[in-house]
C-alpha cells in the first residue's frame, strides 16, 4: 500500500491522532458531568458548549489562510501542545481546588481555537504524507480508529469520572496530546513555502480568503461538493442522529436508558464496519460506486426507519417490543453504515481534487458551513418534533433524502 517512509508516516500520523482523540472524547464526556456538578445547572452546561463553539466559528477563516501558508506538521505539534499545556493548567487548578466554573469557560476559550485550527491542518494534511491513490483506504482506516476512540471513550470517561474525579480525566487528556505532538515530530514532511506576502497583515488575510472563495467558486464540482457536503448532508442527518433518534427512542418507542445506550453503540459499530470494509475494497472499487450506493442505501434505511415508527406499524399485535427494538437497531446501523460509506469517498475525492495550496481554505469553509447548519438543523428539527408527528416529520425527511440523493448522484462527479 505504501512505500517505506509514508507507512511510517502514516502509522505516525494515526497513532498520534488515536490517542489524542481517546484523551478528548474521554474529557468531552467527562466535562458536562463535572459542569453539573460544579454548578448543578443545565444552563451552565449550554453556556459552556456554546463557547466551545463560536471562538472556533470566528477564527476558522483564518484558520484556512494560515493552514495554507504554515509548516502543517509545525502546526499540528504546536497545537497539540498549546492544548496539553492548557489541559494541564485544567489539572493543576482542579488539585489545588481552585477551579470553577468561570476558569473553565475562559480557558475553554483557547482550546476551541487551537482545536478549529488544528482541524483544517489535519484535515489538509494527510494528502500531503500519502500518495493519492492510497487516499481512500486511508481515511477508511483512519475513519475506523476514529470510531473506536467514541465508541470506547464514553465508557472510559464513566469509570474514571466516577472513581477518580476530573483531574484524572484532565491529566490523561494532557498526556494524550502531548504523545500525540512528540509522534508528529517524526513525521517525514517537506513544507512548500508559499510566495511571502508584503503589506498589511489584515489586507494579506482579506486577499487570500477572497483568493480562496474564487478558486472555489470557478469549479461548479467544488460549488456543489461544498454546498452537498458543507449544508445539505450536515443540515439533514446531524438532526437525525443527535435530535430525532433520541426523541422517537425515549419518547415515542419508551425505549429504556440501556436500550438507548445500546442504539448509539449499534450506530457506532455501523460506522466502524463501512470503514473496514471500505480499507478491504478500495482497491476494486470507484468512488462513485460508493458514494452512490451509500446515498440511496442510507435513504432506504431512513424510511424504513420511519415506516416502523407509523403507529399502526409499531403498536401491531404482530410485533413484540423486543421485535420493534430490532428493527430500529437494524435501521439505524444500516443507516450509519451506508451513511460512511458516503462521507469517507466524499472527504477522499475532496483531499485529491482540491489545490494542494488551497487545501486548508476550503477544509476551513467546510467546516465552517458544518459548524453553523448543524445547530440550525437541530434547532429546526427539535422544534418540528414539538409541532409535528414523529413518523409525519420521518417520512417528509426520508423522502426528501432520497429525492435529494437522486439529483446529487446525477451531478456530482466523483474521480477515482
Amino acid at each position: 500500500m505504501y512505500n517505506g517512509t509514508m507507512k511510517r508516516n502514516f502509522v505516525l500520523f494515526l497513532s498520534g491522532r488515536f490517542v489524542s482523540l481517546m484523551g478528548s472524547e474521554i474529557q468531552r464526556i467527562a466535562i458536562p458531568l463535572f459542569i453539573l456538578q460544579l454548578t448543578g445547572s443545565g444552563t451552565m452546561m449550554g453556556l459552556f458548549l456554546m463557547f466551545s463553539t463560536i471562538p472556533s466559528l470566528v477564527f476558522l477563516p483564518f484558520a484556512g489562510v494560515i493552514g495554507d501558508r504554515v509548516n502543517k506538521k509545525h502546526a499540528m505539534i504546536v497545537c497539540d501542545f498549546f492544548s496539553g499545556s492548557i489541559i494541564l493548567i485544567m489539572a493543576y487548578l482542579t488539585h489545588i481546588q481552585v477551579i470553577t466554573f468561570e476558569i473553565l469557560l475562559i480557558l475553554q476559550i483557547p482550546m476551541a481555537v487551537i482545536s478549529s485550527f488544528f482541524g483544517v491542518a489535519t484535515s489538509s494534511f494527510l494528502p500531503q504524507i500519502i500518495e493519492r491513490k492510497n487516499i481512500l483506504r486511508a481515511n477508511s482506516i483512519k475513519s475506523a480508529l476514529d470510531n473506536v476512540a467514541s465508541i470506547a471513550g464514553p465508557s472510559i470517561a464513566g469509570l474514571l469520572f466516577g472513581f477518580a474525579g476530573i483531574e484524572i480525566v484532565f491529566i490523561l487528556n494532557a498526556v494524550s496530546y502531548i504523545i500525540s505532538a512528540v509522534s508528529e515530530i517524526f513525521i517525514s514532511y517537506k513544507h512548500t513555502k508559499p510566495e511571502p506576502f508584503k503589506g498589511n497583515v489584515i489586507k494579506m488575510f482579506l486577499s487570500q480568503t477572497r483568493e480562496g472563495f474564487v478558486y472555489i467558486k470557478s469549479d461548479r464540482q467544488l460549488v456543489l461538493l461544498l454546498l452537498f457536503g458543507g449544508v445539505i448532508l450536515n443540515f439533514l442527518i446531524a438532526p437525525f442522529i443527535g435530535v430525532i433518534v433520541p426523541y422517537v427512542s425515549r419518547q415515542v418507542l419508551n425505549f429504556s436508558s440501556t436500550q438507548f445506550g445500546l442504539l448509539e453503540s449499534i450506530a457506532s459499530i455501523g460506522v466502524l464496519s463501512s470503514s473496514v470494509l471500505i480499507a478491504f475494497l478500495s482497491k476494486n472499487i470507484k468512488n462513485k460506486t460508493l458514494f452512490s450506493v451509500g446515498m440511496v442505501a442510507q435513504s432506504i434505511a431512513l424510511i424504513a426507519y420511519s415506516i416502523v415508527v407509523f403507529p399502526t406499524i409499531r403498536n401491531s399485535s404482530l410485533l413484540s417490543p423486543l421485535a420493534v427494538f430490532v428493527l430500529i437497531s437494524t435501521c439505524i446501523f444500516l443507516y450509519r453504515f451506508f451513511n460512511s460509506i458516503v462521507s469517507i469517498p466524499l472527504m477522499s475525492h475532496l483531499q485529491t481534487t482540491v489545490k494542494e495550496s488551497m487545501l486548508s481554505r476550503f477544509f476551513a469553509l467546510l467546516t465552517l458551513f458544518r459548524n453553523i447548519t448543524v445547530p440550525v438543523g437541530m434547532a429546526l428539527f427539535g422544534f418540528l418534533l414539538d409541532k409535528v408527528q414523529p413518523h409525519i416529520l420521518l417520512s417528509v425527511l426520508s423522502v426528501s433524502g432520497l429525492l435529494i440523493s437522486l439529483v446529487f448522484i446525477r451531478k456530482i462527479e466523483l474521480k477515482q
